[in-house]
C-alpha cells in the first residue's frame, strides 16, 4: 500500500503529532507517514528544492505557525506569505497552513495579543488568494475538539514542545480530518422540497389528512428511491 505523507514544518517541535496521525491511519485503513523538518524552518521548508515538501507527491504539506516563535512577527509573517506565493506552483501536494495558539504568557500582553490577531487575519486573507493553500485556525480546532489542559509551559521551556499530549492529539485529528476532506470523493446530493413536490398539498395549511399522493408525485418518489 502506498503511503499518504504528512510533511510537517513547525515553529516548534511537532513530533508528538506522530502517534495520533498513525492512530487515525489505522482507523481509516490508510498508511499515514509523517515526516518532520527541523523546527522554526518554515521558509526553508518551502524553498528547499530537495526538501520534504518538494519530495511529497502523495499527501499534504503542513505549516504549523505559532506567532510568538517568529521573533519579529510582522516581518516573518510577510516573508512566509511571500515564500508561499512563490513556491505553491512547484509543489505537487497541497499545503495546509495552521495557526496554532499562543502561550498564556505571550497573549497576556495586550499589544502582543492585538498583533497576533492582526497577523492571523492577514495570513487568512492572504491565503484566500493563494491557490493550493488551505488555512486552519486554532479556534476551529478548539470548537471541534475542545481541550481544557492544552498548554505545557515546562515542555515549551525545555524542548520547544508547547502543548500537552492531549492537545497534540486534537491538532493531529484536525489535520487528518482536513487532509481527508481534500482527497475523499465528494458526496452527490439531491435536495427536494416536500410540500407540493413529494406530495400534493401543504402540510402546515392542509393538515396531514389534506395532502394527497397523486400518480406523478408517487412516480417522483419511486424514482428518487431508485
Amino acid at each position: 500500500m502506498s503511503s499518504f505523507r504528512f510533511a510537517i514544518s513547525a515553529t516548534f517541535s511537532a513530533e508528538p503529532l506522530q502517534a495520533a496521525i498513525s492512530f487515525w491511519g489505522r482507523q481509516l485503513g490508510v498508511n499515514f507517514e509523517a515526516r518532520f523538518s527541523p523546527y522554526n524552518q518554515l521558509v526553508q521548508s518551502l524553498l528547499d528544492p530537495a526538501g520534504e515538501f518538494a519530495k511529497n507527491t502523495h499527501g499534504v504539506n503542513v505549516l504549523l505557525v505559532r506567532l510568538e516563535d517568529l521573533g519579529s512577527v510582522q516581518a516573518h509573517v510577510c516573508e512566509l506569505l511571500d515564500a508561499l506565493r512563490k513556491t505553491t506552483a512547484d509543489h505537487i501536494a497541497p499545503i495546509i497552513v495552521c495557526l496554532c495558539p499562543g502561550s498564556t504568557a505571550f497573549m497576556a500582553d495586550a499589544g502582543r495579543a492585538a498583533l497576533s490577531r492582526k497577523m492571523g487575519s492577514l495570513i487568512e486573507s492572504s491565503l484566500e488568494e493563494t491557490p493550493g493553500v488551505q488555512f486552519l485556525h486554532f479556534d476551529e480546532i478548539h470548537t471541534r475538539y475542545p481541550v481544557a489542559n492544552w498548554e505545557s509551559a515546562t515542555g515549551d521551556r525545555l524542548g520547544k514542545i508547547p502543548y500537552t499530549e492531549e492537545y497534540f492529539g486534537a491538532l493531529a485529528t484536525a489535520l487528518v480530518r482536513y487532509a481527508h476532506s481534500l482527497f475523499m470523493a465528494p458526496y452527490k446530493v439531491i435536495v427536494l422540497d416536500c410540500d407540493d413536490t413529494l406530495w400534493k398539498g401543504i402540510c402546515g395549511e392542509d393538515g396531514p389528512s389534506g395532502v394527497s399522493m397523486d400518480p406523478p408525485r408517487r412516480a417522483l418518489q419511486e424514482f428518487m428511491l431508485q
